[in-house]
């Protein structure tokens, strides 16, 4: 492997040199694979293709491979509930991560007698942050066909540029840098959907309405209990008058129709790790912009007597891994505050980023200090700060934020949907799986609303609804229709529901739909397919199982059913 680094998103075209002291020499690449994003989906499909003797760019718009999961979210979703164990339905490449993750901590025996008893113990499989992107960035240095690409974004985020095609086949794609990336087979892995926007696949983002595809969870939520504040808390700027306008943090919308669509998304959040080691511990300190009337919610939250959540060990040495909400009452999900992200330009992501953090900070401050706080709330809070040896380059806080949300691809004939799962709707026939999926549906708050003259946060979801089951996966939901383009993966943007796409979101399945596009590519590149989407499956079928990949829905130590009661 090779490390490079260019400066995509100042928009300059020269490169530099990387710390490892490649330089990039020209502005136009050949490879045979191109992946587009460093998402557990694009470093797993980047290892696969070069380990099937394909060359392969890795691009990456910021400094760093690895997604979320090396930016706060180490707590993985695997044995993690109590009603199910989805151990035994994580793929190869997925099983060598958190494998390799154990062996730093010297801990490969119990990973190896857990794996083979089916142990249900969540401990396997969770990491702190700095030791998954050292055993990624390692994994990728042992591969000697990839090429990663550092702070090298697509041309305009999807937005129109950035692709060149001839007929419904992508020749090549232009970064922000103004560098030319060729190859036969492109995959996007892209938490947005940056590259199948730009190529003209067409996508949704947000909503369907319970009439689209019958789900009954579907569209505006009139009934959210799950991560709901606890107590009554009123919205406007000057108590009981509307006319004040709205306090911080509420959107200024309308209900709706229950079941309707719309184009909000789930909650994005920063996965925030912390400790209570004093030893490795950086207290929280005081924004230069610090504003406490940006927290009144919390101000009035607890005045109504609602209790704050606190942190609580989940990762190695004394961690948290906060995900944004709280199981009951006010959490640090942020709905309605991104809509503008998944279509944003670089820039309006970074600013809008840049502006959360700083929210986040403050908010951290303020529960540790604010007087408005009880005084338990402080003392807990004080107790804890960002932890000293993670996100070492960015003064300790996560440099990406956990992006829930992004473009959906629109298949008319293969969509996941809320039936994929259900258990008592009729079984939805797979001809060419490709994982067996064990999650519920699983989505946070899309808006924080009025509803009665109190706050609502609206459109949390989390294993509710009927009865659910394991269920297969099928290749055409990862790449598009050959009549919209030949040579593209989508395996972070399939298509799906927006309930579809939170059975399918945690990061174990994204590498795994990654090392599926990858064999896939290899595939359609030795036959010479006319498309992605014809790939013969029966090859792609005798890899899958030649690698290891689980595809039966009802195989020994998974259960038949889950209730949701």
């Amino acid at each position: 492997m090779r490390w490079a680094r260019a400066t995509t998103l100042c928009g300059l075209a020269s490169a530099i040199a990387s710390p490892l002291g490649l330089a990039l020499a020209s502005q136009n690449h050949d490879y045979d694979i191109v992946v587009v994003g460093g998402t557990s989906a694009g470093y797993a499909a980047a290892i696969q293709a070069a380990r099937l003797n394909r060359t392969v760019a890795l691009l990456e718009p910021s400094k760093h491979v690895g997604g979320i999961a090396i930016e706060g979210a180490g707590a993985s979703d695997i044995d993690s509930q109590s009603s199910f164990q989805n151990s035994l339905t994580i793929g190869p490449l997925a099983f060598e991560f958190y494998r390799r993750v154990a062996d730093r901590y010297n801990n490969t025996k119990a990973f190896d007698q857990g794996w083979s008893n089916h142990t249900k113990d969540k401990s396997l499989w969770r990491f702190e942050c700095h030791v998954g992107q050292s055993v990624i960035e390692d994994w990728l240095a042992e591969e000697k066909n990839i090429d990663v690409y550092l702070e090298t974004a697509l041309r305009g985020a999807g937005n129109g540029h950035g692709v060149f095609k001839s007929g419904e086949e992508i020749i090549k794609i232009e970064t922000e840098a103004r560098d030319f990336f060729s190859a036969r087979i492109f995959i996007d892995a892209t938490y947005e959907g940056d590259l199948l926007a730009a190529a003209g696949v067409p996508y949704t983002i947000g909503r369907e309405s319970i009439a689209a595809y019958n789900e009954s969870l579907a569209g505006i939520q009139f009934n959210t209990t799950f991560s709901q504040l606890t107590v009554d808390v009123d919205p406007y700027r000057v108590s009981g008058n509307p006319s004040s306008g709205l306090i911080p943090t509420v959107q200024d919308q309308a209900l709706g129709k229950a079941g309707d669509r719309d184009r909000n998304i789930q909650a994005f959040s920063w996965r925030l790790c912390l400790t209570n080691n004093v030893s490795n511990l950086v207290p929280f300190t005081r924004p230069a912009d610090y504003d406490p009337s940006h927290y009144e919610i919390y101000q009035r939250y607890v005045k109504a007597g609602g209790k704050v959540f606190t942190p609580s060990i989940v990762l190695p040495n004394n961690k948290t891994d906060i995900i944004g909400s709280a199981t009951e009452g006010l959490g640090f999900d942020m709905p309605g505050r991104t809509s503008e992200y998944p279509e944003g330009s670089h820039s309006q992501r970074a600013k809008l980023l840049e502006d959360l953090a700083r929210w986040q900070k403050g908010l951290l401050y303020f529960l540790a200090h604010d007087n408005s706080m009880p005084k338990e709330t402080r003392d807990e809070w004080s107790k804890w700060g960002y932890a000293q040896d993670e996100f070492v380059d960015n003064e300790h806080f996560p440099r990406a934020m956990y992006v829930r949300d992004g473009r959906r691809m629109i298949r008319d004939d293969i969509v996941v949907t809320s039936h994929n799962t259900e258990y008592s709707y009729p079984e939805i026939p797979v001809s060419d799986p490709i994982l067996t999926n064990l999650w519920p549906i699983d989505l946070h708050s899309t808006r924080r609303i009025v509803k009665d003259g109190h706050i609502y946060d609206e459109g949390f979801l989390w294993k509710q609804g009927p009865d659910w089951k394991p269920w297969l996966l099928s290749y055409q939901a990862i790449v598009p229709k050959s009549t919209m383009c030949k040579n593209l993966f989508v395996p972070t943007s399939p298509s799906s529901t927006h309930l579809g796409f939170s059975l399918l979101r945690v990061e174990h399945t994204f590498m795994t739909m990654g090392q599926v596009s990858a064999i896939a590519a290899d595939i359609a590149i030795k036959t010479n397919a006319s498309s992605v989407e014809k790939v013969n499956y029966d090859l792609l079928r005798e890899q899958l199982d030649a690698t290891g990949f689980l595809l039966n829905a009802t195989a020994d130590g998974l259960p038949s059913r889950v209730s949701n009661s």
